[in-house]
């Protein structure tokens, strides 16, 4: 295991001095085994991963995002974010976090939405290190209230017109369909317009209540609602 991490730095203390394009290659491969060797270390040797996507951060450093199956954890396949930062002459330092529980499902949440897309992590303003801001979840759910419906203008009657021999039928758009997926909140979560972490928040959904998954999206994002899609919810908020 430690020879694959040495690897792993040698390849990406390589890339730091190579032009781009190769150099961009080979860094993220390097990172790709860097992230991979630190989750066998921590899950099992047989620790296996899918959907991993690679993105190059604002700050330096390569965010490393997918799911991984960890024996040592139950064998089932789990959301994780892996921050690879090569140090010249060492071993590169690997940020990992795996939801195995409902407190680390947070914080993968928080770093999915904040790093996993290119020239992540903190904005330039912000101290290098310090812990991202936590998404807008609020303790307490306030009342909202309906917004009031004017009532509709009468309209002026119009003249009768003669419909054409052959009209031309209307398309149906078919709604997305249930896929028989039921999934609970760990706890309180934000519903979004759109999947990804600048989707406009449409509501706060509370611990505890089920949704219907009608479709999903890359990073781990599902489309949910009660009855018909209502907005998206990072996967790592639900069990």
């Amino acid at each position: 295991m430690k020879a694959t991490i040495v690897a792993a730095l040698a390849l990406l203390a390589t890339a730091c001095d190579e032009k781009e394009g190769g150099a961009d290659e080979t860094a993220l491969k390097a990172a790709h085994s860097a992230a991979e060797a630190e989750l066998r270390r921590s899950g099992g040797p047989q620790t296996t991963l899918r959907g991993v996507q690679l993105y190059r951060q604002a700050q330096g450093g390569i965010a490393v995002c997918g799911q991984a199956s960890l024996p040592n954890s139950g064998g089932a396949f789990t959301l994780f974010v892996s921050l690879v930062t090569p140090r010249e002459g060492e071993t590169p330092l690997v940020e990992q976090h795996v939801a195995t529980s409902g407190s680390t499902a947070s914080r993968v949440f928080v770093e999915t939405v904040s790093r996993c897309y290119e020239d992540g992590g903190p904005p330039a303003q912000q101290r290098a290190g310090a812990p991202p801001p936590m998404p807008p979840v609020p303790d307490r759910l306030p009342e909202v209230a309906r917004p009031e419906v004017p009532a509709p203008q009468p309209r002026a009657a119009l003249p009768l017109a003669t419909p054409p021999s052959d009209p031309t039928p209307a398309l149906i758009t078919e709604p997305p369909r249930f896929q028989g997926r039921v999934v609970t909140m760990r706890q309180n979560g934000n519903l979004r317009a759109h999947p990804g972490g600048g989707g406009q928040v449409v509501r706060v959904v509370p611990g505890g209540t089920a949704l219907k998954v009608f479709g999903d999206a890359p990073g781990g994002w599902l489309e949910v609602g009660a009855e018909a899609p209502e907005g998206w919810m990072h996967g790592s908020m639900t069990r």
